[in-house]
């Protein structure tokens, strides 16, 4: 996500309606009403396989 950096597409359900858009989770709140509702380009950079592992989320970090 430009600006934000690199992440892991973990939830790739359909309760988020619309072209173009997807929901983006954070862990920290305060973080989370600082970026409120934005919008942010995107890139994909890899379609996996629906499985992650430990050595992926080192490769991301």
């Amino acid at each position: 996500m430009k600006g934000l950096g690199y992440t892991i597409a973990m939830d790739t359900g359909s309760a988020i309606k619309g072209k173009n858009r997807f929901d983006f989770a954070v862990l920290d709140k305060k973080f989370a009403y600082e970026l409120g509702q934005q919008y942010y380009d995107v890139y994909l950079v890899k379609i996996g396989n629906g499985k992650i592992s430990e050595s992926i989320i080192n490769k991301s970090a």
